[in-house]
């Protein structure tokens, strides 16, 4: 410890920053310190975030005990054995989701093309596979709607059950890339995030309607963006999150080039709770800091992208976040550390403090190499297992890695095989080919087994956790457990 950074000094340049100058007279004088002693130079440690630091560490401390009593790292059986619904063959999948609550698997494709399916065992085509008039990069299902982001910028909300188009905008002038809902004291909130360097965020006016009865367009105006936000680099992921003591909304994304989580603060206007009327500004957008994923990495200095980002369904305030890194995929798992009142829009979340680090390094839980292949041109993908016991990841050659979200390795990969160990058919990806896309949860009907998810053994519709890929070999695979599993994974690397 450094003279500057005793205790003796500490005090010294606490009191001096409090103004408490009677009291560090007397201090200096009893100390035998000099008069510039309460002097603060650049790298002097501060109290008050001495304290902070402590806190930090404690609440991790506090975490990793909870953890270790709670969790025993990547839980078996998993998905490993792949099928490939009918119809799902026609061209390169683009994007995929599911929505337990309708029951339906949905996938887009390079041909303009939208698929959907059954979650029930086996799964059967519902609508079949549809056009949907332009390529479909982004898929979310919430409640009734089907939310999708077009490669021409546009958004659109359908009816889930019948892909019937309720309203569409405008929202980008190129690809809109992800499109993201979350719900605000029963107000949706859509944001988008586009390759034209912006992410707009709308608020879509739904006419209270029974569900059975005849849908009209009408039923849902998606009025004009109420707030676009200008990003460094052409946005690359986005999530929705809110802080865990005060419940506060915040849009959290990535952007290419920036190795920050950036955050946007949502501030609901009083006439957003009550009523559904379109406003002009019902939230206001407010830039509220960064953090940095890679601490220790000089500012002016990006060695890669956080490509996208998605939150553990357990932890919300854990992500995992796959990066650009070449030639193969680097997965960091992280804590959000929301910002403080005081933040501002150019500001970090954390202060530096090079003798014991910053909070940015230690919300970091883990940096892991995935061994998955790819360049400057994949796009890579990561998708929590709905028990938040590990994450799957995409590759370029035909393989989806399991990692533990404990030890932070490579325990599962799932590889392309002879269907029954012989046979010219493969079952998985196609060797060498690029996986685009990936969902991971549980499907199914709770009421009709709950008891029997993941077991693999012919419960119909009963509730199962499956793994969805698309990749550009034409096919959209739905992974499961089979019958005996519980002892890994089809291929384990350290």
């Amino acid at each position: 410890m450094t003279g500057a950074n005793s205790p003796r000094f500490i005090v010294a340049r606490y009191l001096q920053s409090q103004g408490y100058q009677q009291t560090l007279e007397t201090f200096i004088t009893e100390t035998d310190l000099s008069p510039g002693a309460a002097t603060t130079n650049p790298g002097d440690w501060d109290l008050e975030e001495i304290i902070k630091e402590k806190s930090l560490f404690d609440q991790n401390l506090n975490f990793e005990k909870d953890s270790a009593a709670t969790r025993t790292g990547w839980s078996e059986p998993c998905p490993q054995h792949p099928s490939q619904p009918e119809g799902a063959n026609l061209a390169n999948g683009l994007a995929v989701t599911a929505d337990p609550k309708s029951g339906s698997i949905i996938a887009s494709f390079v041909n303009n093309t939208v698929g959907f399916w059954d979650t029930a065992r086996p799964v059967v085509p519902t609508l079949g596979i549809l056009s949907a008039g332009r390529n479909i990069l982004s898929l979310a299902a919430t409640e009734q709607f089907l939310l999708t982001s077009q490669m021409d910028g546009s958004v659109s909300i359908h009816d889930i059950g019948t892909f019937r188009t309720l309203a569409t905008i405008k929202a980008h002038s190129s690809y809109a890339v992800q499109v993201v809902p979350t719900w605000d004291n029963g107000n949706l909130l859509v944001a988008t995030a586009g390759w034209d360097k912006k992410i707009s965020i709308h608020y879509p006016q739904i006419r209270d309607q029974p569900r059975d009865a005849e849908a009209a367009p009408s039923a849902i105006t998606f009025p004009a963006t109420f707030t676009t936000l200008s990003a460094p680099h052409n946005v690359q992921s986005l999530i929705f999150a809110r802080h865990p003591d005060t419940s506060a909304l915040y849009l959290i994304y990535t952007a290419r080039d920036s190795i920050y989580l950036h955050y946007v603060l949502l501030t609901p206007n009083p006439a957003t709770n009550d009523s559904h009327e379109a406003t002009s500004t019902p939230y206001t957008a407010t830039p509220a800091g960064r953090q940095s994923l890679a601490p220790q990495q000089h500012a002016t200095w990006t060695s890669f992208t956080p490509s996208w980002i998605e939150a553990c369904p357990t932890d919300p305030t854990l992500l995992a976040i796959a990066t650009s890194h070449t030639p193969s995929m680097k997965l960091i798992l992280a804590r959000l550390l929301f910002p403080s009142a005081t933040s501002t829009s150019t500001s970090n979340t954390s202060s530096l403090h090079p003798q014991t680090g910053t909070q940015d390094e230690l919300a970091i839980k883990l940096v892991c190499t995935t061994s998955a292949p790819q360049n400057d041109y994949s796009t890579p993908r990561c998708a929590w297992r709905p028990d938040g016991s590990g994450v799957w990841v995409s590759g370029d050659d035909g393989v989806v890695r399991g990692v533990d979200a404990e030890t932070g390795k490579v325990v599962v990969s799932l590889k392309p095989r002879k269907e029954n160990g012989r046979g010219e058919g493969l079952l998985g990806h196609d060797p060498g080919s690029k996986i685009r896309a990936l969902w991971a949860g549980v499907i199914g009907d709770e009421d009709v087994d709950d008891e029997g998810q993941g077991q693999g053994q012919g419960q119909g519709q009963g509730r199962r956790e499956v793994l969805i890929s698309a990749g550009f070999d034409r096919k959209v695979l739905i992974w499961e457990v089979g019958v005996g599993d519980g002892d890994g994974g089809e291929e384990q690397e350290g």
